[in-house]
């Protein structure tokens, strides 16, 4: 028999081709998921080919809208565009404009009919706001062109994206069939562009995700797939594929099967596509306009082309899917789905449902309410929002796959009985390109997408002959069900004579009624020879060093990841809310003396940023081009007499940055405030002035106060009773200084990274590969042993460490400009995003609390203090401050006692000679500083009164660790092993707090859990502490004379502990014994 062609050969003892055909298929459907990212780019604009962006710096929507509307007419029009045109892209700018003939004299009752019957097909319908509805039905409406104002017939409006602008639109109407060029009095033409914003940094940003995850996909398929298929082939080669090797092979051919299904079942592969997706929402809102058009057919099948990529909408749906039928035990209810036929069938779904939304009335409806209906009243006809409506296509993109599994489930059910497979054969595959999964669904690991394409076939030859064929599955498709001892798939005692384990029913199957497996039978997997190859064992080292396999738990995996990343993260986290040290504007206050800074400052703002530049109704706004804050407020006049500290108290609280005034600016507002009204002040153009904000002398911005007459807010400026109060902010940024902080924010970063390698993960890298290599006991019991690991979380011991701590301390101080513009948005009461948003900024503040515990902490042990206080959950910390710490920003300004103290710290170290001329934040820094310190502080030294009961702990529990830890824990299946051990550290400490190595804050968090199978049932539970958790220097702790019965310490307590309940003192010495293991250990029992 002649095999087919082959691309690789090799020499004795057996020599192993590989198929051409198998491996190219394999290697092009990688390549075509991997690149799947990067092809966007045959759509969209690389970041440095883009077109000009539009610079949207218009003082309001008036202005916006008629600026716009009238460069679109100037620029598309019908002298402009090619005769006959419906389509056009102006590439040079980014604009994508369809034209279409509305025929006139079409009455209609409401806007539902108007789209039902007379605008269905229109350019961009689904985007149009209820104004440019009622403008283009308006027209309809109308007898004949002549009785239009045809230069009234035009609107434009922002397109949004979670709050974010992504591009604008315009609409307009021209008489007459502008296509064509003729003049027809019975027609009109509509014209739509759309424009799209874009972001230099944001551009680039998304190429850097994009191509990192190109790579992660790269990696993922080499390390699940490809390297296992490399050591089955050394492993053929070296031994053949049986022991014996009856029937005698010679050679053998390899066909790699397609190992795509394993990263669309990825739920990680997969959101991190859909992200991408969704981060490019102005890409697809364009694909969306362009495959709606009925016009330019080239046009459609490009904007196809480009919505095939949300198949991983259905992807992502059955990754979580897989997830959901796992946890709840449904997977009988769920027939697999071959990915291509799914991506096939999106590839059309997708688009013509695209095309169905603006060609049917109820899709047309739907979709243009759920853009404009998360619109804020005061901006409706001015801006969409298409959060809802991805969020609404997504599901309808997703729902296909989902609908036809489960249906698919239904009918099989309803039927009753499987049908025969012959499950060895090339045939049962997926469309491009086992019998338990029939009998029994729940023996999926992934019950939502088919992965038979995953499997290899090994041709076994003797001469040219067949003498053999094998199909290899990989191992990771199977669900062993380790807890569940009805479906646990266990060891058999006698080996197979097979390179890959053998999977072997004990008896018949017999099926239930509809195909539910009654009784439910244990499969048993048949080891060879003690080793299977890494292609069908999916483990993470060669087999023939390992003698226990051991697997992560992926949800404690990501826990302690996410936590690290989080604090990693948190200097460079500052840049969402600062700017890069390559933009924002660079700023001074130099000047020759105080008159002329006032001078030029007042004026320069006071031209600005006034009733006709600034947006109307908006009280709260930055201008980012200058890197200004511009807070305005309505004051009433006419108020009665009072002193300062009256005025202070009845009318100043709530105003913009009230904590930064000087007395003179209080006493200048308070004066106005008496006023009877806007004429009795004479000069206006002197109730106001400029000061310089510094903070240990050191200049971080100024800011100016002034008050004009009447209500600038809303434009009744000859209101003759109210004045406006303005407040603009400006930081001052030095150009050597941001580039410092930058390079000062990354090595903390890396700081943290070292310092979180070198004191947990490598230990517990280290502690992986000795159980692998020798169990968890020093005599190991017979079985078949399998293992997983909890993996702790260890940012506790990053907010111990007091030299990273005082960095992070340092970085919040040393950013004291970005936090008085934090705190000047907190402190203020009508922009509530803003508001909300500067709170995420404030929420850094947490680190001056840990800053305060690792003082607090090496104090305690200095006096030997450490009952005094209960050591704080770290992730409660976070969490109070979190709310605490703005709750208190906002008090400040709006409380009289408080806003009166910060008022007079920011004055109170500044010169007689320069007062209201420039605060010093210093002090009100520290005050600040330390009152969110005192949070934690109060707590833990107020809860050791209410301890509890020591004998009432199960100190070896999931239950007994960190807020955040345990509710993750939680979502983990019920462990309930034989035997448990561990959580000895922590019954300790707590008797005797002189053991705890940081008395403040709680390190239980850090513990792993190693849960131990024998024959794949959950024998026992190790809780694992780090010794460094024990001060062994304070107490002094004996080692045993017997060893540890484990591969770790075990922590011997006394067998009458000493310490009185209720006792606050520290407990008498007590003698604890440290049992060794053979091999040194940092993980103790």
């Amino acid at each position: 028999m002649r095999g087919p062609r082959v691309a690789d050969v090799n020499t004795a003892p057996f020599a192993l081709l590989y198929n051409r055909v198998g491996l190219a298929l394999s290697v092009l459907s990688v390549l075509n998921v991997a690149s799947t990212p990067l092809t966007a780019y045959f759509s969209e604009y690389f970041p440095w080919a883009e077109p000009p962006a539009i610079i949207d710096t218009f003082a309001n929507y008036t202005e916006f809208n008629a600026q716009m509307l009238a460069q679109h007419q100037l620029k598309y029009n019908n002298s402009t565009l090619p005769q006959g045109a419906t389509y056009f892209a102006d590439t040079a700018v980014g604009v994508y404009l369809a034209r279409a003939t509305l025929r006139l004299d079409r009455p209609s009752s409401s806007l539902e009919e108007c789209i039902g019957a007379f605008l269905l097909g229109a350019p961009g319908l689904i985007f149009y706001t209820s104004a440019q509805l009622a403008l283009v039905c308006g027209v309809l409406r109308s007898p004949n062109a002549t009785a239009v104002n045809w230069a009234a017939q035009g609107a434009c409006f922002r397109g949004k994206f979670c709050g974010a602008v992504i591009g604008h639109s315009c609409l307009w109407l021209t008489p007459g069939d502008a296509i064509g060029n003729v003049s027809d009095d019975g027609r009109a033409t509509l014209s739509f562009a759309y424009t799209e914003t874009r972001h230099p940094t944001w551009l680039w940003l998304k190429l850097v995700y994009r191509i990192a995850t190109t790579g992660g996909v790269f990696y993922c398929v080499w390390h699940h797939y490809y390297r296992q298929c490399l050591a089955l082939a050394r492993q053929v080669r070296a031994s053949g594929h049986c022991i014996g090797n009856t029937p005698r092979c010679t050679s053998y051919k390899l066909v790699i099967g397609d190992p795509t299904a394993l990263l669309l079942i990825d739920p990680w592969v997969a959101t991190a596509f859909v992200l991408d997706i969704w981060s490019s929402c102005s890409n697809i809102a364009i694909a969306v306009f362009q495959a709606t058009q009925n016009a330019d057919s080239r046009v459609l099948l490009v904007s196809v082309s480009y919505l095939a990529r949300t198949v991983w909408f259905s992807y992502w749906a059955l990754a979580v899917a897989a997830r959901a039928l796992k946890r709840w035990r449904l997977e009988h209810w769920f027939q697999e789905v071959d990915p291509t036929v799914v991506a096939v069938a999106v590839s059309v779904y997708g688009p013509l449902f695209t095309w169905l939304i603006g060609h049917v009335a109820p899709l047309a409806a739907l979709f243009q309410w759920t853009f404009t209906c998360l619109v804020p009243a005061d901006a409706e006809g001015q801006e969409v929002e298409a959060a809802l409506g991805s969020l609404l296509y997504t599901l309808v993109i997703a729902s296909l796959t989902l609908s036809y599994g489960t249906t698919a489930a239904a009918l099989r059910h309803w039927r009753g009985g499987v049908a025969r497979q012959d499950y060895s054969s090339f045939r049962y595959n997926t469309w491009k390109s086992r019998a338990v999964f029939e009998v029994n669904p729940r023996y999926k690991r992934y019950p939502t997408i088919s992965c038979r394409s995953t499997d290899c076939f090994l041709l076994c030859y003797e001469g040219p002959h067949l003498q053999e064929k094998l199909r290899l599955t990989l191992l990771s498709s199977l669900d062993f069900h380790e807890h569940d001892p009805m479906l646990a798939v266990g060891s058999a005692p006698i080996p197979t004579d097979c390179l890959a384990n053998v999977l072997v029913p004990p008896k018949p199957c017999p099926l239930g009624v509809g195909g539910v497996l009654a009784p439910r039978p244990k499969w048993r997997p048949s080891n060879a020879n003690g080793m299977a190859p890494s292609k069908v064992a999916d483990s993470a080292e060669p087999l023939g060093q390992q003698r226990y396999p051991l697997r992560r738990n992926r949800l404690g995996l990501f826990v302690s990841l996410a936590s690290l990343c989080n604090i990693a993260s948190m200097p460079l986290a500052a840049y969402l809310s600062e700017y890069l040290p390559w933009t924002g504007p660079i700023g001074s206050t130099t000047a020759t003396n105080y008159s002329s800074f006032n001078a030029e400052k007042l004026t320069l703002v006071r031209r600005r940023y006034n009733r006709s530049t600034l947006p109307a109704g908006i009280q709260y706004t930055i201008d980012t081009r200058y890197d200004v804050q511009v807070a305005r407020q309505i004051l009433r006049l006419g108020q009665p007499p009072a002193s300062v500290s009256e005025c202070f108290r009845d009318y100043l609280l709530g105003l913009p940055g009230l904590i930064f005034y000087s007395n003179t600016h209080v006493d200048l507002i308070c004066h106005v405030l008496q006023s009877p009204n806007t004429s009795a002040v004479r000069n206006w153009d002197a109730e106001g002035s400029c000061f310089v904000g510094k903070f240990c002398s050191f200049a971080i911005g100024y800011t100016c106060v002034w008050l004009v007459p009447g209500n600038t807010i809303s434009g009744a400026g000859n209101a003759s009773d109210v004045a406006t109060l303005n407040f603009a902010y400006t930081e001052t940024r030095n150009a050597s200084w941001v580039w410092a902080m930058f390079f000062y924010r990354l090595a903390t970063t890396t700081a943290v990274w070292l310092r979180m390698w070198r004191c947990y993960y490598r230990h517990c890298v280290d502690l992986e590969h000795r159980v692998q290599r020798e169990g968890h006991r020093r005599s190991m019991q017979r079985g078949a042993w399998s293992y997983e690991l909890i993996v702790g979380d260890p940012t506790a011991i990053v907010l111990l460490d007091p030299w990273i701590a005082s960095a992070f301390f340092l970085d919040i101080w040393l950013s004291c400009s970005n936090l008085a513009i934090a705190v000047l948005q907190v402190t203020q009461n009508v922009d509530f995003r803003t508001t909300a948003f500067s709170m995420t900024y404030l929420a850094r503040a947490v680190w001056f609390a840990y800053w305060g515990l690792c003082i607090v902490s090496y104090f305690l042990k200095r006096w030997h203090k450490e009952h005094l206080f209960a050591e704080v959950d770290p992730t409660l910390v976070a969490v109070a401050v979190a709310v605490y710490g703005p709750l208190l920003t906002w008090t400040n300004g709006n409380v009289a006692m408080l806003a009166r103290l910060y008022q007079s710290l920011f004055n109170c170290l500044v010169p007689p000679v320069r007062q209201g001329e420039e605060v010093e934040a210093v002090v009100g820094s520290i005050v600040y500083t330390c009152i969110i310190v005192s949070l934690p502080l109060f707590y833990g030294f107020a809860a050791p009164h209410h301890r509890r009961d020591p004998a009432a702990i199960e100190y070896h529990s999931f239950n007994y660790n960190n807020l955040k830890n345990r509710l993750a824990l939680r979502m983990l299946a019920k462990y309930d092993a034989v035997k448990v051990y561990g959580g000895n550290v922590h019954a300790a400490v707590h008797a005797d707090p002189r053991l705890k190595s940081c008395p403040t804050v709680s390190l239980c968090a850090t513990d792993c859990f190693l849960l131990c199978y024998c024959n794949g049932r959950l024998e026992e539970k190790l809780r694992l502490s780090l010794v460094r958790t024990l001060d062994v220097q304070r107490i002094t702790i004996t080692d045993a004379k017997e060893p540890s019965r484990f591969h770790m310490n075990e922590l011997r307590l006394p067998r009458q502990r000493v310490l009185v309940e209720g006792t606050l003192g520290p407990s008498k010495a007590t003698a604890y014994e440290l049992q060794r293991p053979t091999e040194p250990s940092v993980w103790c029992l």
